[in-house]
């Protein structure tokens, strides 16, 4: 038995040796091995992410540096053919080349010139295959052997299909950017594509063609649009510009009105639009003249027609300060000339209304009614700040001046007969001191008329009017003192230059605080003419 093995085992040794010689030599044979390899991968892994590159380049709207990269890529992709014909990867770059320069020649408006339109070298020829050989079967171009496309091309393509109905979905609501996100998932399904089903189908069919043709359509609508947003974005941009000097040019000029936050720091209005008060009358007529400046500006802010929502928040709130300080201005404006006029109008029908009394006209010795110095200079102040705020013409004004001299015509005629009737009132006054008062009525009168005539002395009054009071004797109110002083009137007729005056005058004496009194002192009250005929009746 161990004889009959040993032959036995050589012979199954031997037959293993020629079997597996026989498969390495078929093998060679059918597939041999390309040349440089290591060398040619690299190639095909540096000309594909040119081509990625250049793809995203020419999406991003960088034609220029996508052509030159792709330029780049066509270069060595004919470099790759020369140094291994039969890669593995050759058909799938050459087609994704094709595609890229395809969608960037339209954009660019150049002829697509494919990648088998470069010279190429001789294609090396590899050894016949027996007919019978299953792999002779495989190697020829799907287009001959009538190949349908294949199911995972056809899925792909209907996913590529449903991506671009998103995107021009996206497009129909203005949606740029997420239009250009859809958009960027298609060239990796081209790429499963390529790299999957390379050699089995055929790239002229109809279905693959339409998608392309679509895909590229679509990238022009994206492309389209966004330079449409882009042009869009910088038209914003220049409008935003624009408003915003616009919008200060405007502030510049309500800031000369009115003061605000929003106004540069320190900013001071040279013509602040505020009403000056009814106590300076005199400065309304300036202020006017602002206000009508300040009103001509807003009203040419109004015609310019400047849409709310298209402001800036500093001028939209510069112009409602603007408008409220105008509205404030003629409120206070307005409520002025009303006070100003209820005042005047007040005072001028209490003075015709105290002149047309006419109980005094059945008694000879009554006086006529007369409007006083004071008054009567009231009056006119009235008039005069309504004359620095009224146009000339304006009723109220003119209806008030009419009434003005009425008053001042009644005045004088009223002065004429109380001139006739006044008269030196009696002397009344006995006591001891009486020819000390008259001779201080002589000396006041000689004083605060200097070169009159004196004609006659009354002190009608018939004694002393006595005051005590406690007065602060500084305006601290901190100084008290006990002040007792006697008081009496009397009356001095002068003339000088032909003018007879009755003056009625005030007399008064202090009580010192050792008990004794002050020497005499005192002033004329007020003068009045008279008739030089009625000096002593």
């Amino acid at each position: 038995m161990k004889n009959l093995c040993k032959p036995s085992c050589r012979l199954s040794f031997a037959a293993c040796c020629l079997l597996l010689a026989f498969f390495l030599t078929t093998t060679i044979a059918v597939h041999p091995l390309p040349v440089e390899a290591s060398e040619a991968d690299s190639l095909a892994k540096t000309i594909d992410k040119d081509l990625r590159d250049a793809e995203r380049l020419m999406f991003n709207g960088k034609k220029e540096e996508a052509d030159e990269k792709l330029e780049a890529a066509g270069a060595m992709i004919t470099e790759l053919k020369t140094l291994d014909p039969g890669h593995a990867k050759l058909k799938s770059l050459e087609s994704k080349y094709d595609r890229t320069r395809q969608t960037l020649d339209k954009r660019l408006g150049k002829t697509t010139k494919t990648s088998s339109e470069r010279p190429l070298p001789p294609k090396p020829q590899a050894p016949a295959a027996s007919s019978a050989s299953p792999a002779a079967a495989q190697t020829g171009p799907a287009s001959e052997q009538g190949a349908k496309l294949p199911g995972g091309v056809k899925k792909r393509l209907g996913d590529i299909e449903g991506t671009l109905n998103e995107v021009e979905r996206q497009l129909s609501n203005n949606r740029i950017k997420s239009a250009r996100y859809e958009l960027d998932k298609v060239p990796g399904y081209f790429e499963e594509i390529d790299r999957m089903y390379s050699g089995q189908f055929s790239t002229d069919d109809p279905d693959y063609q339409a998608t392309r043709e679509r895909y590229a359509e679509v990238q022009a609508k994206v492309e389209t649009g966004a330079e449409a947003e882009a042009q869009a974005e910088a038209d914003a941009a220049k409008a935003e510009e624009a408003n915003k000097a616009m919008a200060k040019e405007w502030i510049d000029r309500f800031g000369h009105y009115i003061s605000a936050s929003y106004l540069p720091p320190g900013h001071k209005p040279d013509k602040e639009l505020i009403f000056p008060g009814t106590a300076d009358p005199e400065k309304i007529p300036q202020m006017q003249k602002i206000y009508e400046e300040a009103k001509a500006l807003y009203a040419e802010y109004e015609q310019a027609g400047l849409a709310s929502s298209d402001l800036p928040w500093e001028l939209e709130q510069a112009a409602k300060d603007f408008k409220y300080a105008l509205e404030s201005y003629e409120s206070s404006y307005q409520s002025a000339m009303d006070g100003y006029t209820r005042d005047a109008e007040s005072e001028v029908d209490q003075a015709l209304e105290f002149l047309a009394r006419t109980d005094w006209e059945t008694d000879p010795e009554a006086l006529p009614p007369m409007i006083g110095k004071d008054r009567m200079e009231r009056i006119d102040g009235l008039i005069k700040n309504l004359e620095t705020v009224l146009a000339p013409d304006d009723p109220k004004l003119t209806g008030l001046k009419a009434k003005q001299v009425k008053i001042v015509q009644q005045d004088q005629k009223h002065r004429k007969i109380w001139q006739e009737r006044v008269r030196v009132r009696p002397q009344i006054y006995k006591g001891s001191d009486l020819a000390d008062i008259q001779a201080k009525a002589e000396s006041i009168v000689k004083t605060e008329k200097p070169g009159a005539a004196i004609l006659r002395i009354s002190v009608y009054k018939d004694e002393w009017k006595e005051e005590s009071v406690i007065e602060s004797t500084d305006t601290t109110n901190t100084a008290l003192r006990h002040r007792v002083t006697r008081m009496i009137n009397a009356q001095v007729a002068t003339k000088q230059n032909n003018e007879v005056l009755l003056n009625t005058l005030h007399i008064a004496k202090d009580k010192q605080s050792d008990g004794s009194w002050s020497k005499l002192y005192g002033h004329i009250m007020h003068s009045d003419k008279m008739l030089e005929a009625n000096v002593n009746r």
